[in-house]
């Protein structure tokens, strides 16, 4: 065996180079499509399975903010979250009246049903 031949390659004629590279452009072509593929799965992947946590932590944590701030539990003084609340107030005030209106009448029937186990209950021993 001869090292300076054992890696190279017949020189090839006209049709053959054309051959060859016909057959390398077709390899390329299907690996580019391949590529696509894989890179279009994956970003449908990202954005089907994945975004949608990431949308939903971020709006989570969006929310959960803006509910600390208006009911008061942030840093800011009295002075400061109270134009807040008020514009809220006038801007949402008959909603906001039927809301506090149905969360006194569950909290009256929650505790007409916590005064009824306890005159039903009267025997027992706390």
């Amino acid at each position: 065996m001869n090292k300076d031949t054992d890696n190279e390659y017949p020189e090839l004629n006209k049709e053959g180079q054309d051959a060859a590279q016909e057959a390398i452009d077709r390899v390329r072509e299907g690996m580019k499509k391949a590529c696509l593929n894989v890179i279009e799965e994956e970003i449908s992947y990202i954005y089907t399975d994945i975004a949608k946590y990431v949308e939903s932590d971020s709006w989570d944590n969006f929310r959960q903010s803006v509910i600390q701030f208006v009911s008061g539990y942030t840093g800011l003084s009295e002075y400061e979250s109270r134009p807040i609340r008020n514009r809220i107030l006038m801007e949402n005030r008959d909603q906001l009246i039927l809301d506090l209106n149905q969360d006194l009448i569950r909290k009256n029937k929650d505790l007409e049903e916590k005064v009824n186990y306890l005159i039903n209950n009267n025997n027992r021993t706390y």
